[in-house]
C-alpha cells in the first residue's frame, strides 16, 4: 500500500509573535489586496517575539513563515509569506476591516514546524490593534519513536497527522481554521516482531457499532466456500518450536499465532483468489464492502494478532475517540480478516476489556467491523 507523509503534531510552549494593526503605509509584497466588499482596509505590522531557550531554540531558528486567516468565516487563505524572520520583521499587510482570524505557521530548524494559537482581530480602518501569537504546536514525521497509543490521526490536504488528544482539544479551534479533521486513533506503535517493529497502526473513529450494524464475512457463494490461504492465521496453545508466531497472554494463559499477521494486503489476496469479489463486494463479502465504502482504500480489516493489539489498549482508545466525536467501539466482536484452518470459518474477536478471547465462526455470522491503517 502507499501512503501520504505522515507527521506528528506535538504540544510545543514558549515563543511568540507580535501582531500589531496600524493605520500606516503598507511595506511588503505579501499584500493580501482590497476587495470591492470592504472599501476601507487596515494593516497588520509584525515583530519577533523572545527565543525559545527552554529547548534550545531561538527566533532567528524559524524559517518559512506563514500566515493563515479567515474573513468573517469564510475560507482560509494565505495572508503573507516569508522566508526567514527578518523579511517577517517590520512588515505590513494591507487587509479588509471586519473579522478575521489568524495563525502563524513556522518552520523551525528545517526539521520540525510550529502552529502559533488562533487570534480573533476585529479590523476597524483607523483604530490600532494588537495581537500576540504563541507558538504552541510542532510536528514532525511519525514514528514508533514518537507516536504515542491514544494519538489522534488528523487529515490535511492530503496528507496525516498525529497529535495527543489532549492537545487537539485544547486546540480545536486552531485545526478547525486549517481545516484538519480527526480521522483515526493510534493503538500499536511497533512492539511485535510477528506484526511489525517499525510499523505504527491506528483504528479508525467510525465502526459499525455506530448505526449497529452488523455484517457477514462473506455471504454464501465463492467467498464461502473459497479457501484463502494467504489470510490463513493459526492458533496454538503451545509455543511453537522455530518460525514467526505471536504470543498473547489471556486469564494467564498464552497462546501463540502463526500465519498471517499483516492485514494490509487480505483484500487484495481475496481478489486475487476470487476475480468477481471487488465486483460483487457488497453482495459477496459485506464487512470488506463496509470498510472500503465507509472508510476508504487505505483502511482494512485487522488481523487476529492486529486486532488483539487494539483489544489491549481498548480503553485508551476508546478515550480518545469519544474526545474528538467519533464512534467507540463497542463491547462485542468484531471481526478479523483471519481465515482459521476451516476453509467457511474466520476469527473474531471480542473487544470486552474483561473477555477479549478469540474464537472461529462461520463467515455468514454477523459481527461488528472496523477498520485500521498502517503507518510504516
Amino acid at each position: 500500500m502507499k501512503h501520504n507523509v505522515y507527521k506528528v503534531l506535538r504540544f510545543f510552549t514558549g515563543l511568540f509573535f507580535s501582531v500589531a494593526l496600524t493605520a500606516g503605509v503598507f511595506s511588503c509584497s505579501n499584500s493580501t489586496g482590497s476587495s470591492s466588499e470592504e472599501a476601507e482596509t487596515g494593516y497588520l505590522s509584525f515583530s519577533s517575539g523572545r527565543a525559545m531557550s527552554d529547548y534550545g531554540l531561538s527566533v532567528s531558528d524559524l524559517t518559512n513563515l506563514v500566515l493563515v486567516g479567515s474573513w468573517k468565516g469564510g475560507s482560509l487563505q494565505t495572508l503573507g509569506q516569508w522566508t526567514t524572520v527578518n523579511e517577517l520583521n517590520g512588515c505590513m499587510l494591507e487587509v479588509k476591516t471586519g473579522s478575521w482570524k489568524y495563525a502563524l505557521v513556522a518552520n523551525c530548524s528545517g526539521t520540525t514546524n510550529v502552529y502559533g494559537d488562533i487570534k480573533t482581530v476585529d479590523i476597524i480602518a483607523g483604530q490600532a490593534n494588537s495581537v500576540r501569537f504563541d507558538m504552541k504546536w510542532v510536528y514532525a514525521p511519525i514514528s514508533t519513536a514518537n507516536a504515542n497509543i491514544g494519538d489522534v490521526v488528523m487529515e490535511y490536504n492530503g496528507s496525516s497527522y498525529c497529535t495527543a488528544v489532549s492537545c487537539y482539544v485544547e486546540s480545536k479551534a486552531l485545526f478547525d481554521l486549517l481545516g484538519v479533521v480527526p480521522e483515526a486513533v493510534v493503538f500499536y506503535k511497533g512492539g511485535s516482531t510477528a506484526i511489525g517493529t517499525n510499523r505504527v497502526l491506528a483504528v479508525n473513529l467510525k465502526n459499525s457499532s455506530g448505526d449497529a450494524t452488523k455484517y457477514q464475512w462473506a455471504s454464501s457463494g465463492n467467498g464461502y466456500t473459497s479457501d484463502f490461504p494467504l489470510l490463513k492465521c493459526l492458533r496454538l496453545e503451545t509455543e511453537p518450536a522455530s518460525g514467526s508466531y505471536y504470543s498473547y497472554t489471556y486469564n494467564y494463559t498464552n497462546f501463540y499465532l502463526t500465519g498471517d499477521f499483516d492485514g494490509s494486503d487480505n483484500w487484495g489476496g481475496i481478489c486475487a483468489a476470487d476475480s468477481s469479489a471487488l465486483a460483487n463486494s457488497a453482495i459477496c463479502y459485506p464487512a470488506f464492502n463496509y470498510v472500503l465504502t465507509t472508510l476508504g482504500s487505505d483502511y482494512y480489516i485487522p488481523t487476529y494478532a492486529e486486532i488483539e493489539e487494539l483489544a489491549k489498549n481498548y480503553s485508551a482508545v476508546n478515550t480518545s475517540i469519544a474526545a474528538v466525536g467519533g464512534t467507540q467501539l463497542a463491547a462485542g466482536a468484531y471481526w478479523t480478516s483471519s481465515q482459521s484452518d476451516a476453509v467457511t470459518n474466520v476469527w473474531n474477536v471480542n473487544l470486552k476489556p474483561s473477555d477479549v478471547d478469540g474464537g472461529t465462526v462461520p463467515k455468514t455470522d454477523l459481527k461488528f467491523t472496523c477498520g485500521i491503517r498502517s503507518f510504516n
